[in-house]
């Protein structure tokens, strides 16, 4: 039962008493307790605090902040109350306040150790990385053993891109009592995105002792085995836990990559259709999943993923008009890609992404394969997408290209996509998704050209740019601001001579400007680019020089030299 306050009862008397009900974790009781004694005095600060505590408790948030907000307006040098206020603010959604409470927690009494953490944490999730590292250590010296903050700062690190601290802080916290299986997964993915693959490799075994229904893990331990080139038993692996899981999206769309870049296109477009990419807009779009519902129809198919991604999937427009015969094709575009696309034949009408809702049938762009069961042997791909440039863009570049330097005329980049901080999601897939080669290597490879290196790396690190330079000891036009116009960087990649760098939105644009290019492929390979061979049949024109398994670019950059003349 509910004691009723006593009337009469001091404000101080009624205060105890919601203490003691609130220890005893009757919190209906201390409630009317703590709101009985605010109505006998409204500033009242210490009842203030202790309801607004039960109130986050209760998950009653948007109240709780309303008390606390009082209390610090009353008592702003108590940083318990700020900790709690942060915590209540984070639950709300509102990250930055939450962490100019917890940082001014942390100022009051430096030595406590969750106002740290947690601000820590808050950084965290807005993908501030290096904030989240300084205040995790800031923790760490206080409680230099704690299992729980040593896991915290492991997993910010790796997102921040920095393997060995992981290492060093997973190393930590299985010593000072973590649960060995966040231990093992942490040690394997601090050497996964390293890339020592044989390190990581039993760290995950050990893992999936424990958790075999883990399809995190089970995907960690496959791409492990495709880093090692052991691709047969990565898919092996992947149809073993399918057998068991049958619709994990995640899984199927590792085994769809694999297969794919082994030519197994059937199966692999099938598996394909299960992209966790493409979930958010299978539910706000309903897109169809059958061609046989598009014939008469006006369709719209809507663009995914990155501009290449569009670029190389859009070869399937003609293959959907053969299959479906629909009465029109429109695309929704990326920004960037409107106005090149509304250039290609193929496309009856081209429209950006925050168009009025489409009236009828809706395609994702990435399902045409399935639904155009564009499945056959390698050489029945449909060819790449063609896309004229504009004359006078080509006329402005090839000016820009003679006063630059003399001819011939190499582009260049050495890095391929770029990773998105995603607030509160794990990055190191992502990570594992940029293509790059040491822009020392490369210059190192093109030294001796005889013409002038073109720089067309989109938003390039000033000392990677520098360190090409250096290695490459001749003349280096950057162009990278070309990479602001799509049309400037159609017209100038039809307007060099060579190519050279890893997969980018440079190579699906120079393929579409009918012209060849030489690809750099790392270890794992990337599914486009297939998983051996000198040729794609995406690109059949381009030339791929690839990673060795045990990540030595030496080899393939010796060949590059020899298919250039160096």
């Amino acid at each position: 039962m509910t004691a009723a306050p006593t009337a009469g009862q001091s404000a101080q008397g009624l205060f105890a008493r919601a203490r003691e009900a609130h220890d005893g974790e009757r919190l209906p009781e201390a409630e009317q307790l703590y709101r009985a004694a605010l109505a006998e005095r409204a500033d009242f600060a210490e009842a203030l605090l202790g309801l607004g505590a039960l109130l986050h408790q209760a998950g009653r948030l948007h109240e709780a902040r309303e008390c606390l907000v009082k209390f610090t307006e009353l008592v702003p040098g108590l940083a318990y109350a700020w900790e709690v206020l942060g915590q209540v603010l984070a639950g709300l959604g509102d990250r930055e306040s939450a962490i100019q409470a917890f940082s001014t927690a942390a100022e009051l009494e430096p030595a406590f150790v969750a106002a740290h953490v947690n601000l820590g944490l808050m950084f965290a999730a807005l993908g501030r990385a290096q904030a989240a590292l300084h205040a995790l250590r800031a923790a760490l010296v206080i409680a230099p053993d704690d299992a729980e903050i040593l896991k915290h700062y492991a997993i910010v690190a790796l997102d921040a891109g920095k393997p060995d601290e992981t290492l060093q802080a997973a190393e930590r916290a299985e010593a000072a009592g973590l649960d060995p299986v966040q231990a093992a997964r942490l040690l394997g993915l601090a050497h996964l995105c390293a890339q020592r693959f044989g390190r990581a490799e039993p760290e995950f075994r050990r893992a999936l002792q424990a958790a075999p229904d883990s399809p995190e893990l089970v995907v960690s331990l496959g791409v492990t085995l495709e880093g090692t080139g052991r691709d047969a038993e990565a898919i092996a692996h992947y149809r073993a836990y399918l057998a068991q899981h049958h619709q994990d999206s995640h899984v199927r769309f590792m085994l769809a990559l694999l297969l794919l870049g082994r030519g197994a296109f059937g199966e692999g477009w099938q598996h394909y259709m299960a992209r966790p990419a493409a979930r958010e807009q299978r539910a706000s779009l309903a897109p169809v999943l059958d061609a046989r519902e598009l014939p008469g129809q006006r369709v719209l198919v809507h663009a995914e993923q990155g501009l290449g991604d569009e670029i190389l999937f859009l070869r399937y427009v003609q293959e959907l008009r053969r299959v479906s015969r629909p009465e029109a094709i429109a695309y929704a575009a990326s920004p960037k890609l409107q106005g090149v696309l509304a250039r290609v034949p193929e496309l009856d009408e081209v429209r950006p992404l925050d168009a009025p809702p489409w009236p009828g049938p809706r395609v994702l762009l990435g399902d045409l394969p399935f639904l155009c069961r564009g499945a056959g042997p390698a050489g029945a791909l449909p060819p790449p997408l063609r896309i004229p440039a504009l004359p006078d863009r080509l006329a402005k570049w090839r000016g820009a290209l003679a006063a630059s330097g003399p001819a011939p005329y190499v582009a260049v980049n050495w890095q391929g996509g770029r990773l998105q901080a995603r607030p509160g999601q794990a990055q190191w897939f992502g990570r594992l998704q940029v293509k790059r080669i040491g822009p020392e290597l490369l210059g190192e490879a093109l030294r001796g050209w005889p013409g002038t290196v073109v720089c067309l790396q989109w938003m390039q690190e000033a000392a990677d740019l520098e360190a090409f330079r250096k290695a490459f000891g001749g003349n280096v036009f950057d162009a990278a601001r070309a990479h602001d116009d799509i049309e400037d960087l159609l017209a100038l990649l039809e307007s060099v001579d060579e190519l050279v760098g890893v997969s980018s939105v440079n190579a699906h644009l120079r393929a579409a400007a009918c012209r060849p290019g030489r690809v750099l492929v790392q270890q794992p390979a990337e599914w486009r680019w297939m998983q051996s061979g000198e040729h794609s049949p995406w690109y059949p024109e381009f030339t791929v020089y690839r990673q060795r398994p045990d990540l030595d670019w030496s080899d393939a950059l010796a060949q590059l030299r020899r298919d250039l003349g160096l």
